[in-house]
């Protein structure tokens, strides 16, 4: 079996591609070939695809972070009618594609961190859970140029409560974001920092603790904000684990399909029709409204009413194995 290297271990003893002319030089049929793709070029894609059915009968294909829906979606419809491809990917599908199948994995790499490593726990444990006073009742770190990143920086600009917000936008320089500490000479969003003498962990998937240790609640800009497809990212990952409400910035029934997955939000202590709106604009104005409104409230209130549904949350993410979906399949595609 072929894969890419997204795929890491879940084959043991599987051959690698290491690039798509790799898929090209391809001249004797396979028992099965996994692809996998960290944005794409729609036509790149396609040859690809076509190429490497021609050589296997059951191929799968996993997106890694599917930054334009209707790309994706007329991709899968491309191939909807072929049994013997699989689409998997980090999204939540708010339209019908029958050849799509979500394997939500949180963090660029599959590997799941906070449950499985030794250091991540420990990092996790630095989180304080104790109740009391902090100087923020949100943070809000914004990565690279967004449109919902945007929205949130002009309603942060204007709002009553700047002071209550540990506000942090980094656009293009990461260094200019605030991380918790010392990232040195990291020139990238995706720079890797060794942790234990021994991982390469992206920024993005590190817990903020210090943050977190100031602030109360987190406020979620994902990476993409498609009402066809919600992409599930560590943005959201990240306070879940740390037991925090957060209010999101992202596409349609991205709530809804937070609870599909079995975890519980907020509606006891904020308006969470914000997530029904078609609107982007409206959605971001009503979300933001519940930011106001939680700084206005007691923070240890809160926190009180929704204990049950942060602790839940937590134990539902750090308990689930995340890759079952694509491991499954790809279990199946090799043994059959």
């Amino acid at each position: 079996m072929f894969l890419h290297e997204h795929f890491f271990g879940l084959v043991p003893g599987a051959r690698y591609f290491t690039t798509n002319d790799v898929v090209y030089r391809l001249s004797t049929p396979q028992t099965a070939i996994g692809l996998a793709f960290y944005r794409f070029d729609f036509d790149e894609l396609h040859d690809v695809i076509v190429h490497a059915r021609n050589w296997t009968d059951r191929l799968i294909v996993y997106i890694a972070e599917p930054y334009h829906d209707q790309m994706l979606i007329t991709l899968l419809r491309r191939f909807e009618s072929d049994t013997g491809i699989q689409f998997f990917g980090d999204g939540m599908l708010n339209v019908s594609c029958s050849n799509w199948r979500p394997a939500i994995c949180w963090f660029v790499t599959p590997r799941h961190y906070y449950r499985d490593d030794a250091w991540a726990q420990a990092w996790l444990r630095q989180v304080d859970q104790s109740i009391k006073a902090k100087q923020f009742q949100f943070d809000c770190l914004l990565g690279i140029p967004r449109p919902n990143r945007d929205a949130v920086e002009s309603f942060y600009l204007d709002s009553a409560h700047k002071q209550d917000i540990l506000y942090s936008y980094h656009k293009n320089n990461i260094q200019d974001g605030i991380w918790g500490w010392d990232i040195g000479s990291a020139t990238g969003s995706w720079q890797s920092i060794t942790i234990a003498d021994q991982y390469q962990v992206a920024l993005s998937a590190l817990v903020p603790y210090d943050i977190y240790n100031q602030s109360w609640h987190s406020i979620v800009a994902e990476s993409t904000d498609y009402n066809d497809i919600n992409h599930m990212t560590e943005k959201v990952a990240k306070p879940i684990i740390a037991e925090r409400v957060f209010v999101v910035f992202a596409g349609q029934y991205y709530l809804r399909n937070l609870r599909q997955l079995g975890f519980e939000t907020f509606a006891s202590v904020i308006d969470e029709q914000y997530d029904l709106e078609p609107d982007p604009a409206r959605r971001y104005h009503m979300a933001w409204q519940q930011v106001e409104s939680l700084c206005k409230q007691n923070a240890v209130a809160v926190r009180a009413r929704v204990r049950t549904i942060l602790e839940h949350n937590r134990r539902l993410f750090l308990d689930t194995d995340w890759q079952q979906e694509l491991r499954q399949c790809l279990i199946k595609a090799t043994s059959g």
